[in-house]
């Protein structure tokens, strides 16, 4: 079988099946290969993420956010949230996308935050650093609710480590799956933000967002 080029240009066999038909991988698979897809979150020793008291879009738990760059799309795949100690009362949790900083009237300040663990899901050495910040516990200004959507909302109850799951859906851990049905890319500052919040106290929780970071040609 003729040389093809990779997506790196290198010169490589197709890989066939029994049919002689040449065989690809999925995307993501192609993303994590190149070095391209990024995890981050807490360590076991690290103290889980406080959330707030009082629910505010001003103050985001996690904040995935994308370089000022035009060139590196962010692209969100997975946020899991785990609750490790419940505050009293209700918890709750939503995921928002904001838009890029030039389709805002003013962009989207972030501050305060402390960076969270980051790690490549390919061990090359040496492995491939990301441009996207990965922080806890950060201020948001300037953030219009015109300038960004919800797009999850759940929540689970204090008395779910304890007693089961009283209520129809809430447990300890929320998977979000932010590929399908359509990936929404983060360019220009944009962000992806983690609400985390207590109805009376605030409760404890672990968090981990996966992404890659892709440009244009990465999309064909």
């Amino acid at each position: 079988m003729a040389d093809f080029l990779d997506r790196l240009g290198a010169a490589v066999a197709a890989r066939v099946n029994g049919q002689r038909e040449i065989m690809t991988s999925p995307a993501v698979l192609r993303w994590v290969r190149e070095g391209k897809v990024y995890s981050g979150g807490q360590g076991l020793e690290a103290t889980d993420i406080l959330g707030v008291d009082t629910e505010a879009d001003t103050t985001p738990s996690v904040v995935l956010a994308s370089p000022a760059s035009a060139d590196t799309l962010i692209v969100p795949l997975q946020a899991k949230m785990a609750i490790t100690v419940a505050g009293t009362g209700l918890n709750k949790l939503d995921v928002s996308f904001t838009k890029a900083a030039a389709e805002v009237a003013t962009a989207l300040a972030l501050s305060s935050g402390t960076p969270l663990n980051i790690q490549n899901h390919i061990t090359l050495n040496p492995m491939k650093t990301g441009l996207a910040t990965l922080e806890r516990n950060v201020t948001a200004t300037a953030l219009l609710t015109t300038d960004y959507i919800t797009l999850a909302h759940d929540h689970a109850v204090a008395s779910s480590l304890t007693s089961g799951l009283p209520l129809p859906g809430a447990g300890l851990e929320k998977v979000v799956n932010l590929f399908k049905p359509a990936p929404i890319m983060l360019i220009e500052g944009a962000a992806l933000m983690v609400h985390l919040s207590g109805a009376a106290t605030a409760g404890n929780w672990a968090v981990t967002v996966t992404w890659a970071e892709l440009t244009d040609e990465d999309l064909y």
